[in-house]
């Protein structure tokens, strides 16, 4: 839009009854949002906020529960688990009112949230609820507390996704409440759909009516909480008494695509905490107890995670060099694809048979209830020639678009139906959420994983709404199906899911393949990843791949949560003697510029000028003395896939001619004056005497 227009809709006082304005001076824009989206963002941070200040002391019994806590994990994992970090896992989440756990799949997140449960309900912290985005992520809560021997009940621990509670909850009042309450509960249920499906001026009637229904759990989990978007999280809020709760745990991955609706809680959140220097609010988790990080989709999975871009020889050394868990494939139309697959799933157990969706079915109905997540074809988009729509129609189904037995589905829209209860009260709920995968079996019978999840919590459920979908669907020729073959799916929609072998297809170059979605794609897979790449990338492939970690979804994303930010992943800022700001990504990065900035040392922040050629950024250019210096911090030193990326960096360096003039930095824990040995670092140069470390981790290294 012309920026002189906008100046002239600033004016009109319709504009400013409706946006919120804000100047950012940081990147010379001005930031617009709609004032109901602001009020969104306020009920999260003013339930944040009060969590924040709960505080508490641990007891012994605490204590000494953490140690069996540790014991069992460390027999579990053995030398994969990292004790430290577990141990601040738990001490640190007993120890404050809100806590977030972050880490890739594989990360032992999940396993975390069933020893806290277990924990909580001996100390009688109930009732305990447990929220998740989606009902595949809700089973997999639900099968790993029953195989812990925990039981999921209304009284003490619920297990609901999030839009699911915030339909029926309340209908437990049902049967003790009066009427005219009766009226309110009904009322405040039809607010929520309304807001869900994008009517948010209904926010402010919701919020009248929900003061008095607030539910009060003692300890609520928001898990996969980096997939819920602003609008269900300020609901889900607005329904919880803070005063009476004593723990808000959440837990997600900060490096996975933001959510597909408003937002980016999870993410500006975490930001909030470490520019806040709230250390002991948050984790990280770094830990791979799923694959060795030394394995060929671990080293994928962590250049994409990583704080710095690859470059593109280590990712050409990486594709040239695949080991058990990675098989790359090429091809250049229809034909070719569709042999790639059927080898695929020869090689993982069906049989040769005539087509493709006869042979998807094979791997499935190995196990009854059909085994879906045994494999998943995932692509960047669903549009386009080799998009997930066309592979679903073309390649996998042969253009037979019927519903027929022995097919895999996929929903696209939230439908909703009736249940009953265990105590025979029947109530409206969400039957179906958006990217629930299915299957029409042999007998004609349809099987949804939520519908398995709803079948555990209700007596009763009509599934002809979402027959009904069904036939209408493959009745009637529609362009958009509400229900769609499954084969194929966005790597957006298998978020939040894990699958054994994970196809994932690459078409084309596409600003669409951002640095999440490669790295959302590349923890999906559970034994194995399949990389299918077009024929025209071949050539070019490790520089493509390169060029998408420039792309991203989270920074282009622009929300006021917790305030602007210039950027999400820099969360540190740091203002300059010259009243300057400029952001950096770490504490120590922080301390590092203060130090400079404090000494009177010319510098500049992640330089590009090696970038365009090497794809290398150094995070401190310095110049003293007329001498340029370059200063690298090591933060992850212990990851085996870091330190062997770091080393491959080095030798750029070396190439480069520069490495003399090389500085390295990493963290020691007998070592706690970070600022007095970068002082240390600063006065070596000056005089000359740059400490030699031949051997180390570069010619100078130094332990800060």
């Amino acid at each position: 839009m012309d920026i002189n227009q906008l100046l002239e809709y600033e004016k009109q006082a319709i504009f400013k009854e409706n946006f919120v304005i804000q100047e950012a001076k940081e990147k010379e824009e001005t930031i617009y949002q709609l004032k109901l989206i602001r009020e969104i963002e306020r009920i999260i941070e003013e339930f944040i906020l009060f969590m924040l200040k709960k505080r508490y002391e641990l007891s012994q019994k605490d204590m000494s529960d953490i140690n069996t806590i540790l014991n069992e994990e460390r027999n579990a994992w053995k030398e994969k688990l990292d004790l430290n970090e577990r141990k601040k896992l738990y001490e640190n989440a007993l120890s404050n009112g809100i806590f977030f756990v972050s880490g890739r799949a594989g990360s032992g997140k999940t396993s975390a949230i069933v020893r806290l449960v277990k924990k909580f309900m001996s100390d009688r912290y109930i009732p305990i609820f447990i929220f998740t985005p989606t009902g595949k992520a809700n089973l997999v809560i639900r099968s790993r507390l029953k195989d812990a021997g925990v039981r999921v009940d209304d009284k003490s621990l619920v297990v609901s996704t999030i839009h699911r509670f915030l339909y029926t909850k309340l209908f437990d009042y049902i049967s003790t409440v009066s009427r005219p309450i009766k009226e309110q509960i009904f009322e405040i249920t039809d607010l929520i759909e309304q807001i869900l499906s994008g009517k948010l001026e209904a926010l402010s009637e919701f919020k009248n009516l929900a003061k008095q229904f607030r539910l009060q759990p003692k300890i609520v989990i928001i898990d996969e909480a980096s997939m819920a978007d602003e609008v269900s999280l300020a609901l889900l809020f607005s329904m919880i008494n803070a005063d009476a709760l004593k723990h808000l745990i959440i837990v997600g991955d900060e490096k996975q695509l933001p959510p597909i609706g408003i937002g980016r809680p999870f993410i500006d959140t975490m930001y909030y905490l470490k520019k806040k220097n709230l250390e002991t609010n948050y984790i990280r988790l770094e830990s791979n107890l799923r694959f060795d990080p030394n394995t060929s989709i671990g080293i994928l999975a962590e250049f994409f995670s990583s704080e710095k871009p690859p470059f593109p020889s280590e990712i050409s050394a990486t594709l040239g060099k695949l080991d058990k868990t990675i098989e790359l494939f090429y091809f250049r139309n229809e034909d070719e694809l569709k042999n790639i697959i059927r080898n695929i799933l020869q090689q993982i157990g069906a049989t040769k048979v005539g087509s493709l969706s006869e042979m998807f079915s094979n791997i499935f109905e190995d196990t009854d209830p059909p085994s879906l997540d045994k494999i998943q074809i995932i692509c960047p988009r669903r549009v386009g020639n080799f998009g997930s729509s066309a592979i679903n129609n073309r390649v996998i189904r042969d253009n037979n678009f019927d519903f027929t037995p022995r097919t895999k589905l996929i929903c696209e829209k939230n439908i909703y139906t009736y249940a009953s209860d265990k105590d025979g009260n029947r109530r409206r709920i969400l039957g179906l959420a958006n990217g629930s995968i299915g299957y029409v079996q042999s007998d004609g019978k349809i099987y949804f994983e939520d519908l398995e999840d709803i079948r555990a919590e209700y007596r009763w459920v009509d599934l002809s709404p979402i027959r009904n979908e069904i036939i209408e669907d493959f009745t009637i020729l529609k362009t958009e199906r509400d229900i769609d073959f499954g084969y194929a799916i966005t790597v957006h929609k298998s978020q939040g899911s894990d699958f054994d072998h994970v196809i994932l297809v690459l078409p084309e170059e596409s600003p669409f393949i951002t640095k999440e979605l490669l790295y959302t794609a590349f923890t999906r897979p559970k034994s194995k990843l399949y990389l299918v790449i077009h024929e025209s990338l071949k050539e070019k492939l490790p520089l493509i791949l390169c060029h998408a970690y420039e792309n991203s979804e989270t920074e282009l994303r622009k929300t006021l949560l917790f305030g602007y930010k210039v950027s999400p992943l820099k969360p540190y800022i740091v203002t300059l003697r010259s009243n300057k700001t400029i952001e950096v990504k770490s504490k120590i990065e922080y301390i590092i510029a203060k130090v400079l900035d404090d000494s009177n040392v010319e510098f500049e922040y992640e330089p590009k000028e090696f970038f365009e050629e090497h794809h290398i950024v150094p995070d401190f250019k310095l110049t003293i003395d007329g001498e340029t210096y370059f200063i690298e911090h090591l933060g992850n030193m212990n990851n085996p896939s870091y330190r062997n990326r770091w080393f491959q960096k080095f030798e750029i360096y070396k190439k480069l001619g520069i490495s003399d003039k090389l500085i390295t930095t990493s963290e020691s824990e007998e070592i706690s004056d970070v600022e007095g040995n970068v002082k240390k670092i600063i006065n070596d140069i000056k005089a000359k005497h740059i400490k030699t470390t031949e051997g180390s981790y570069s010619q100078h290294h130094y332990y800060i």
